[in-house]
């Protein structure tokens, strides 16, 4: 496709100044789809997959927590060890998705 030049000179006011200038031509489909799937895959990746590895975590720690408590006694040293890491696993939690919102 040849290039073709265009005199806009007369059409600006005197003095004035031309900063950038694009023509965008339309979106083939194929390129369309290909950038829409790029866009999926990244939001999977960014967003979802935060919260999915929160997820399994929460669910690894608060398992091995409960297996604690239960197998020695609310009462016993170890199963005290453990509701800090409780508190701070849900603290954690609760941050990550105020975090999350507040973006």
């Amino acid at each position: 496709m040849p290039d073709k030049k265009f005199d806009i000179a007369h059409l600006m006011p005197e003095g004035s100044k031309v900063e950038t200038f694009s023509i965008k031509a339309p979106e083939d489909p194929q390129e369309k789809a290909a950038r829409l799937r790029r866009e999926f895959w990244s939001f999977m990746v960014k967003e979802l997959a935060a919260y999915a590895i929160a997820f399994l975590f929460l669910v690894v720690i608060g398992g091995y927590c409960c297996y604690v408590v239960a197998r020695h006694g609310v009462v016993s040293p170890e199963a005290r060890a453990v509701f800090p890491l409780i508190t701070t696993l849900f603290g954690g939690v609760v941050g990550m998705i105020v975090g999350k919102a507040g973006k």
